[in-house]
Order: C-alpha cells, then sequence, then structure tokens
C-alpha cells in the first residue's frame, strides 16, 4: 500500500493544485480495483503484486499529462525534471564563472572585502536572472515546438521502476510556497538596498545651499557589519529557492537552515558589541538647539533603544533555532521508526 501511496503523490505533484485532490482520489480507486481484478485474495497487497500493476499504469509524469492538457504548461510534465536539471546546472556555472572572475579581478584591483562581496552579490544575482530567463524560454520553446513521442523519449532516459519512487512527503515536510517566496523578496531587497542606497537612507531637508541629507545611519559601522549581512541574505535567497524547486523539507535543508539562523544570532550578538549603527548626524539634528547635557542624555536615548532591538531580535533568532532543531531531531527519530 505504500508503494502506491508514493505513486499517487508522485502523480500529484506534477499536477495544478486545483486538480490534485481528485486526481489522487480517483487514481488511488483506479488502482485498487486493478489490483482487486488481477489478484484473487483481498488486501493487504505485496510490492510484487503492485509493481506490475504500477508500470501497466505508466510512468507518473505521463499519467499526469493524461489528466492535464499540455497547453496549461510552458513546460510541462514530460519536460520538467529535465528543465530543472539544466537549470541547476547552469546556475552552478554561473556561480564558478563569476567567482573566478571576480577572483582575477580582486588580484588585479585590489578592493574591500565589502565592496567585493557587494560586487559578487550583484554578479550572481543579475547572471542567475539572465541564465534562468535563456533556460527557461529553450525548455518553453521545447514545450511548444517537439512532438509528444520526442518528450516522452527525452523524459525515458531509463526503464521506469515504480520502486524508485520517492517517500510521500509529509504535511509538515511540505514547503510553505509563500513563505519560501516572501523569504527570498525580502532578502534580494535587503541586499539591494544596503549596497547600493544605505548611503542615501536619511532626512533630507532645503537650506539656502540646497538640498542636505542627514544620514540615519552610521557609514563605517555598516560598512564593518555588511558582509555578515549580505553572507545572510545571499544565504537565504539560494536556500529558499532550493527549496521552492524541491517544495519539500530534507534532513540537509533543514540542518542548512539551523545554520544560518545561529550564524544570524552570532551576528546580531557582534552588532550589539560592536560600533553603533545610530549616526551622530540624526541625533544633532533630532536634539536641535538642546543643552549637552539633553544631547547626551537623548544619544544614550536611543542608543539603548537600539540595543534592545537587537537583543529582542537576537533571542528571538535563538528560539527559533531551538524549534527548528526540536522539528529535525523529531523528524530523524520518526524516519527510523
Amino acid at each position: 500500500m505504500e508503494l502506491i501511496e508514493r505513486y499517487v503523490a508522485e502523480v500529484g505533484r506534477r499536477l495544478p493544485e486545483n486538480l490534485r485532490v481528485d486526481v489522487e482520489k480517483e487514481l488511488l480507486s483506479l488502482t485498487m480495483d486493478e489490483l482487486e481484478h488481477r489478484v484473487e485474495h483481498a488486501p493487504p497487497y505485496s510490492e510484487a503484486e503492485v509493481v506490475p500493476v504500477l508500470e501497466a499504469m505508466g510512468p507518473p509524469q505521463e499519467v499526469a499529462l493524461r489528466y492535464t492538457p499540455t497547453s496549461r504548461y510552458v513546460i510541462g510534465p514530460q519536460l520538467y525534471d529535465k528543465y530543472l536539471l539544466v537549470v541547476g546546472i547552469t546556475l552552478g556555472a554561473v556561480a564558478l564563472g563569476t567567482a573566478i572572475a571576480l577572483s582575477i579581478e580582486l588580484a588585479v584591483t585590489p578592493t574591500s572585502v565589502g565592496a567585493f562581496i557587494g560586487q559578487i552579490i550583484s554578479a550572481l544575482i543579475s547572471g542567475a536572472f539572465g541564465a534562468f530567463g535563456v533556460v527557461t524560454l529553450v525548455f518553453a520553446i521545447l514545450e511548444k515546438t517537439l512532438p509528444d513521442a520526442e518528450k516522452n523519449a527525452l523524459a525515458e532516459h531509463e526503464k521506469w521502476d515504480p520502486r524508485k519512487l520517492p517517500p510521500v512527503p509529509r504535511l509538515k515536510s511540505q514547503v510553505k510556497i509563500g513563505d519560501s517566496v516572501a523569504s527570498v523578496c525580502f532578502a534580494l531587497l535587503a541586499l539591494l538596498i544596503i549596497n547600493l542606497l544605505s548611503r542615501d537612507m536619511g532626512a533630507y531637508f532645503v537650506n539656502t545651499s540646497g538640498w542636505n541629507l542627514v544620514s540615519i545611519v552610521d557609514q563605517a559601522a555598516v560598512q564593518e557589519f555588511l558582509p555578515y549581512w549580505n553572507i545572510i541574505w545571499a544565504a537565504t535567497i539560494i536556500h529558499h529557492l532550493l527549496l521552492l524547486i524541491k517544495q519539500q523539507w530534507s534532513t540537509s535543508s533543514r540542518v542548512l537552515d539551523i545554520a544560518l539562523s545561529v550564524f544570524s544570532v552570532g551576528v546580531l550578538a557582534y552588532m550589539l558589541s560592536g560600533p553603533s549603527l545610530l549616526s551622530g548626524e540624526m541625533v544633532l539634528a533630532l536634539a536641535g538647539e538642546a543643552s549637552p547635557a539633553d544631547l547626551e542624555t537623548l544619544k544614550s536615548l536611543l542608543q539603548i533603544m537600539l540595543k534592545v532591538g537587537l537583543v529582542v531580535a537576537a533571542i528571538a533568532t535563538f528560539v527559533d533555532v531551538v524549534k527548528k532543531t526540536y522539528r529535525l531531531v523529531a523528524d530523524m527519530a520518526t524516519a527510523r521508526k
């Protein structure tokens, strides 16, 4: 019965969400009816009895295609696995080529660590989007132009074996698409804003000399913390893009998620002990005509508020680490049973 559940789940994974539940129910019913017809005894059925039935029904990608018109897809089930493989290889090649090119540039023209990391991230983002777009366009053209027979030939690179079906994803292991998309968007925006616009963040006012800017953040502190922020945001983008591709959590993805959270706690702790992010210019602007004593009081109050915010963020992230670790241990214990 487990093999049937794995088969039904694999077909369902390849279907639009609005069709998935009904098709899975129908497919389960058809499979059980066929087993009752072929096998004389009542359930449970052995693997040797189930496998021929599933082989006769066909590979999951072909079954999914029968239930959904090909025209609904930019890239259909027959080419989807190949598409993911090519996307992965292409993105890896882009990352390697970018790292090599920028490393050579760094050797020729030395620059700061923060600026170098910013260049890497900017080049990776632009290169990854370009490569992703080209690969998607090529496969979309193949989807529309190749005959079904040729697409089936590409999909069936080896004899289909029902015993090699992936396990049924547990509900708690399924990726929340909205959360991952939001994480990617937030991290990408943070990368772009802090790396490109941090010097322009502040209060603008006009005087006789024209427009003036009072910076909110201290640029020296930003440059000190920026490499660590970039590592967190870049790792977050890569991590959640992989989750969106796989659509389910694994032990390795949970370990990476925990490691990223632990690193974030360390960065927050470093920010607590490091230079203040609060700009001295902003304190002066807020104080107006205040006395030196009042100015010092205001500065201390703002510093305390900033540190309290960092402490709260560190505690919340640490609690999240504990929860994620517990979930990982529980999943590993369940898998051993």
